[in-house]
């Protein structure tokens, strides 16, 4: 395990509307604010979104099982953003479901807000987090740099 000591920064709420396509809206506002390290909290709809449901087998480097979601389905996440070279990641995992269809799905693309999204956006500082592709996995992780 690795870990490195934070201070929070600042704090946002944020209100997606019908037809916003969530991730476009969620990482311009990051880069606009300038978030080097965060946590994303979410809670609404989602329609026409795909994701990540797990990998294929437990071999590494996995290949994911993709799941496309064609309608609303209710949406309750979290995750983390920090950036990988000059842009903002976000890893985000969501418990969605429809009738009796649900999943937990790691958010990847087409992602249409259904009526609304609310989120809260807790900004960390002090911190050398950023994502780095690890070599055996051929996936951006988590890694930390020494301190000054």
């Amino acid at each position: 395990m690795e870990y490195e000591e934070v201070k929070r920064g600042r704090s946002f709420i944020l209100k997606f509307e019908h037809k916003d396509n969530f991730l476009d809206e969620l990482l311009s506002f990051v880069k606009e604010k300038q978030i080097r390290a965060g946590k994303i909290e979410i809670i609404g709809a989602l329609k026409n979104a795909k994701g990540a449901v797990g990998p294929q087998t437990d071999e590494l480097p996995p290949t994911p099982v993709i799941k496309e979601i064609n309608n609303a389905h209710e949406v309750v996440g979290v995750g983390t953003i920090f950036w990988q070279d000059d842009e903002p990641k976000l890893h985000l995992h969501c418990a969605i479901g429809h009738k009796d269809d649900a999943n937990v799905i790691c958010i990847r693309q087409d992602t249409e807000v259904f009526i609304v999204i609310e989120a809260i956006l807790q900004e960390y500082v002090e911190t050398t987090a950023e994502r780095k592709i690890d070599e055996e996995i051929k996936m951006p992780l988590l890694s930390f740099e020494p301190l000054p």
